[in-house]
């Protein structure tokens, strides 16, 4: 028996390509066993990666229309999440938030005074027409305005 380097890891792209030959090999839903062994002596894992990676991309394909054989391990994972209203961050490892416990990451980029100024002199003028179209919303047909636009 083919004896498989241990503890190796398949990039993304060694994976896909191992589940697409695994197709091109399969004869009526079965892999012989002497193509399996060429491929654990090509990729150099064990016949138990093999199936794997066969199993996950079928029910995968069955589940979602997309056969997906790339790796859940989770330093390979992103992480979304937000920070008190700002931007949804995309943190591999979570290291924005050890620097963000640290202190040394800013929440938000820096802007100039007058942008902000200008930029919150928008929202309130935004804010104080939403809430005259909701009085006409609720006063309007009591009082028979028309709205011209």
């Amino acid at each position: 028996m083919v004896r498989s380097a241990t503890g190796r890891e398949l990039m993304d792209d060694e994976r896909t390509a191992l589940y697409h030959r695994l197709l091109q090999l399969k004869k009526n839903g079965r892999v012989s066993s002497g193509d399996i062994k060429e491929l654990m002596r090509t990729f150099h894992v064990s016949q138990q990666t093999i199936s794997h990676i066969l199993l996950r991309g079928c029910q995968m394909a069955a589940e979602t229309g997309c056969a997906k054989v790339a790796s859940r391990k989770k330093g390979r994972c992103v992480k979304a999440f937000k920070l008190e209203g700002d931007n949804v961050y995309k943190l591999p490892h979570l290291k924005k938030d050890v620097q963000l416990k640290s202190g040394t990451v800013a929440l938000s980029p820096p802007c100039d005074e007058d942008v902000t100024l200008a930029l919150d002199a928008l929202e309130s003028r935004l804010d104080d027409e939403h809430l005259v179209d909701e009085i006409v919303r609720i006063l309007g047909p009591a009082l028979n305005i028309v709205d011209d636009v």
